[in-house]
């Protein structure tokens, strides 16, 4: 016999010994690796050990062949409000203490238990028309802020009361516009994007003091119609994304650098999402193609599973380096940006 060692996640190696399994760990930040002495599977003389693209163990025996029986990391819940007929149409979700805080398309804010019972619905209206809401942000312990056709919404978690915000400096900005996103960036500050062509906004967390940032002769190269999400990049720039892509530059003041087409873009669609891991890798995506992928070291590449490419006009997000997606076959997707290992469900 002789001992083989696999990768089975991020900080985690396997290797046999005669029989048996052992486990070690490796520490990225200390970079050092430790082995726990408890033999796993003692019973089990293996011969053979693998870990395929959804991080599912194989083991080969001489008594045969052993696979992990991992469950499904996704579970259906059905939401429903007393007395309503017919499905809710959720377009935001966000955890509170034991609690989840829910955005509509038609049925206003609900609080829902941890198993998404219905505890509480707060109708949100204006002039007695149904508001649709949508991306959300927890602005402090007690109030959220949201997307609404309205402006944004300051909805209170305590009393379920809420307002529309307005600015003592500039009390026509953002009043009754449509928004479509919302960013709290690394340093606090808060990006707004609406219905307005070349604008953003900014604001001041403490004091909501609010700025526009929008075309001018000296910031020329803000030329994104519509801004539907904001991206961070490793140097502190804020890319605009939208028809186009756009970097602010925070120490100029201004747009520096305008993307209309990626370089390894094969069709001239528009539309353009951003996510940047820990590696400080910059994840982008544009309707019907595939990830691309850039770094300062490497450039841009572009991820090379079909089945991965994503539908932008789905549910998408990143937790802790993993995308959450659904691809244009319609798959839910978790892919490990660090170690390009992916899952689709």
């Amino acid at each position: 016999w002789f001992s083989r060692i696999v990768m089975y996640n991020d900080s985690t190696l396997l290797m046999n010994g005669k029989i048996g399994l052992y486990a070690l760990q490796y520490n990225a930040v200390e970079k050092s690796l430790s082995i726990d002495p408890s033999l796993h599977l003692p019973e089990v003389e293996i011969s053979a050990l693998y870990v395929d693209r959804d991080e599912r163990l194989w083991i080969g025996t001489y008594a045969g062949l052993y696979k992990e029986n991992s469950p499904s990391p996704v579970e259906r819940f059905t939401l429903s409000i007393p007395g309503k007929v017919g499905s809710v149409h959720v377009k935001w979700l966000e955890k509170g203490k034991g609690i989840w805080y829910a955005a509509t398309q038609h049925d206003g804010m609900l609080v829902l238990d941890e198993n998404f019972h219905t505890l509480h619905q707060f109708p949100v209206t204006d002039h007695g028309e149904k508001l649709r809401i949508g991306k959300m942000i927890r602005f402090d312990s007690t109030y959220l802020w949201a997307c609404t056709e309205r402006g944004i919404l300051e909805f209170n978690t305590s009393t379920g009361a809420y307002t529309f915000l307005r600015f003592k400096d500039h009390p026509d900005y953002l009043n009754g516009s449509t928004i479509y996103e919302l960013y709290r960036d690394r340093d606090g500050l808060i990006w707004v994007a609406g219905e307005e062509g070349n604008t953003v906004y900014t604001i001041e967390p403490k004091t909501k003091a609010i700025r526009k940032i929008e075309y001018s002769e000296s910031n020329s190269k803000f030329t994104v119609n519509i801004v539907y999400r904001f991206g961070e990049d490793g140097h502190g720039n804020m890319w605009l994304c939208g028809d186009v892509m756009a970097r602010y530059n925070p120490h100029l003041g201004k747009v520096d650098s305008l993307i209309v087409k990626l370089p390894l873009q094969h069709n001239s669609r528009k539309v353009f999402l951003l996510y940047r891991n820990s590696n400080n890798e910059l994840w982008i995506a544009t309707n019907g193609e595939n990830w691309h992928i850039y770094s300062d070291q490497n450039g841009f590449s572009i991820f090379d599973d079909d089945r991965m490419s994503p539908d932008l006009n789905k549910y998408h997000v990143m937790i802790d380096d993993r995308l959450y997606y659904v691809s244009r076959l319609g798959k839910i997707v978790i892919l490990n940006t660090l170690n390009r290992k992916s899952r689709v469900l």
